[in-house]
């Protein structure tokens, strides 16, 4: 992408010019074959040959974005070979397939057509988080910004019950440790997700734990956001979009449900008996409202007279004049008959000229003699039995370890499921480590608003 409005450097670009790839060694180990084997020039040139086609073979299972960024699991620029490195899923349910794109010189994945996309591909190494932390980050525009699209990125276990991962077989069921990003459908703003998949301490079910401070997205533009998740072993934890902390804080306190609930909890079938009075005292069934106790907040005005010109005997409204029961009508299979009705002529005069018709009420002040509302005087209660408290009994999502994060599986693969709402959404630099300093030179190279 541009940085500070200029092109930023390709991918390739990182390495500089004059270090020496795996090809160049190669061919300098050819020259030095034919000063030690001069006889046989052939046989040396054809074995050289071959490792460097090999090596430019192995070269391509690599993205160049990984010079940047040495020690990561997974360190993704979506530069030529790409498709060797990640595996579309072949389940029924998917319809799109992402497709290469370069922008100004910038290479990238895209949807390039409304519908479901699912892909996947291997870290360089299992991550546990527990013990080296993690840090996930990528970078997504929403184009266009209004459309509902999830761009989040999930990181899949190593294995399943045992069995390593299909990424062929990768669907919407596949258990995730993590689903981190961004998503638009459900919030007109978009939020910044994070889930875990955590696994119960006692029985071993895996329980999602969502994020409770959903941090919300950029402002609706087309421009690339980096969106960063960084995880440390002591459980803190930070969400950066575009290289600035928009929530921080503790993994321990900040998920729900809680990472680390509590080791008791209500027991759900130790239930309060109905005839149970836990009610220290009671209305007083003796009591009665005193003679004159006035609970009425305003009154009718006794100074108030009807005003001079009130037709207190015409009726607001009277039957339209012509009208007369149609021919044929039987009152016993149609019922009375009713006359349609129009706005009294007189009472329309009358409210003209600041009168009225109908029955008059005078208007309501404010009682004098207001008391408030009355209530019975409380008495100790004799069915007191006592305050009930219900049993506590051990949780089974409580963890009694030191390391809580320990229950989060290792993570060996990072996938893209999303349903695209609209064509265009674009991916790029996939970074999957442990190092805050490699994701932030990342963004320095390759992204800068």
């Amino acid at each position: 992408m541009r940085r500070n409005g200029v092109l930023a450097w390709p991918h390739r670009r990182l390495v500089p010019a004059w270090a020496p790839s795996t090809i160049g060694l190669l061919q300098l180990l050819q020259l030095l074959l034919l000063l030690l084997w001069p006889h046989d020039t052939t046989a040396a040139a054809a074995l050289v040959a071959s490792t460097v086609t090999a090596a430019a073979a192995a070269e391509v299972h690599v993205s160049s974005l990984l010079h940047a960024a040495p020690h990561a699991a997974l360190a993704e620029g979506f530069d030529p070979g790409w498709e060797n490195r990640w595996t579309h899923s072949e389940h029924e349910m998917y319809s799109g397939r992402f497709a290469a794109t370069r922008d100004a010189g910038d290479d990238a994945v895209y949807m390039p057509s409304v519908g479901t996309y699912g892909m996947a591909a291997e870290l360089s190494r299992p991550l546990a988080i527990g013990t080296s932390g993690l840090v996930v980050q990528f970078e997504v525009p929403f184009r266009p910004p209004d459309t509902c699209i999830g761009s989040y990125i999930k990181l899949l276990p190593s294995s399943v019950d045992g069995v390593p991962l299909n990424l062929r077989l990768l669907h919407r069921s596949t258990p995730f440790v993590v689903l981190f990003g961004p998503d638009k459908c459900g919030d007109a703003h978009g939020q910044v997700h994070l889930i875990l998949r955590h696994r119960r301490h006692l029985t071993g079910e895996q329980v999602e734990k969502h994020l409770a401070r959903v941090p919300p997205m950029p402002a609706d533009d087309t421009r690339p956001h980096v969106y960063t998740l960084s995880v440390r072993t002591d459980a803190t934890f930070k969400i950066l979009v575009d290289g600035i902390s928009v929530v921080r804080g503790s993994l321990l306190e900040e998920m729900e449900p809680p990472l680390v609930p509590p080791a008791l909890v209500p027991d759900p079938h130790h239930l309060k008996p109905a005839d149970w009075e836990d009610e220290e005292s009671v209305p007083d069934p003796h009591a009665r409202r005193p003679d004159g106790w006035d609970d009425r907040e305003t009154v009718p005005d006794s100074r108030a007279r009807q005003p001079k010109g009130w037709l207190e005997d015409e009726p607001h409204f009277v039957p339209v004049p012509g009208t007369a029961q149609p021919d044929g009508w039987d009152e016993q299979e149609d019922g009375e008959w009713q006359p349609p009705m129009m706005p009294n002529p007189s009472c329309v005069r009358a409210v003209a000229k600041g009168f009225g018709c109908g029955p008059w009420e005078p208007p309501h002040v404010r009682n004098p003699a207001y008391k408030g509302p009355w209530v019975p005087p409380r008495i100790p209660n004799p069915n007191f039995i006592g305050h009930w408290e219900q049993r506590m009994v051990p949780n089974p999502d409580y963890n009694a370890g030191d390391a809580p994060l320990s229950n989060l599986a290792d993570i060996g693969a990072v996938a893209f499921e999303l349903l695209a709402g609209a064509a265009g959404c674009t991916f790029d630099n996939v970074y999957v480590g442990t190092s805050e300093r490699e994701a932030a030179a990342l963004r320095t190279a390759f992204w800068a608003p």
